[in-house]
């Protein structure tokens, strides 16, 4: 018996050999895991830190643009309100010019006597230098005299015969007359340098009757 226990144990002999050596290997892995996990923990720390460091320059370039928007949303208010400004005072301006222009054109309309040509011609000049101060502000007069009457551009105040037309308007040929032809300007109208419209002309047109058809 003895010696069958003895050579049993001989047998299992490497088996022990190869639990001894996984022991050894689990102690080298364990070991090894120890190192690994003492390495994570250091870089964990480390990644920590960078985050945060990045996180904190993150934010403080955050602010830093939240600061460079808001300054320059103010300054953008700023200049709008001076563009709004500008824009209000500039309107002004070609409002006062358009209706002094229109006074002159009435006055020009009243004068009698032997006075008239003198101012008539003092007037026009006037009138001449306010459209082009006008001009150089981006406004031009619209060119409605002689066209077809075009409710786009102008207001029709009132219609005139053929007849007194050419009796009351020099220069005007019969033969150039047309229906609804302006034979008259009351107030200038005016347009933007983009073509927009500033304001409708007031005009005088013909009246289509049977003189046109003979």
């Amino acid at each position: 018996m003895v010696r069958w226990f003895w050579k049993e144990n001989r047998k299992s002999s490497p088996e022990l050999e190869a639990i001894q050596q996984l022991k050894e290997q689990n102690s080298i892995f364990e070991e090894q895991y120890k190192i690994l996990s003492e390495q994570v923990t250091k870089l964990s720390r480390l990644q920590y830190k960078t985050s945060k460091d990045i996180q904190e320059k993150i934010d403080g370039l955050h602010e830093t643009i939240g600061f460079i928007i808001k300054k320059q949303e103010d300054d953008n208010e700023d200049q709008e309100r001076r563009i709004f400004q500008m824009e209000a005072k500039t309107n002004e301006i070609l409002q006062s010019l358009i209706h002094w222009l229109d006074d002159l054109d009435m006055l020009c309309t009243r004068l009698t006597g032997e006075e008239q040509e003198a101012w008539s011609r003092i007037l026009r000049q006037w009138s001449v230098d306010i459209l082009a101060q006008l001009k150089g502000l981006g406004i031009h007069e619209l060119q409605v005299l002689g066209t077809s009457f075009d409710p786009t551009l102008a207001e029709a105040m009132a219609t005139i015969p053929k007849k007194e037309a050419t009796m009351k308007y020099n220069g005007i040929s019969t033969l150039e007359l047309t229906p609804y032809q302006i034979v008259e300007v009351l107030q200038r109208g005016f347009k933007w340098e983009n073509g927009s419209l500033l304001r409708k002309a007031q005009v005088i047109t013909l009246e289509k009757d049977d003189s046109f058809d003979k």
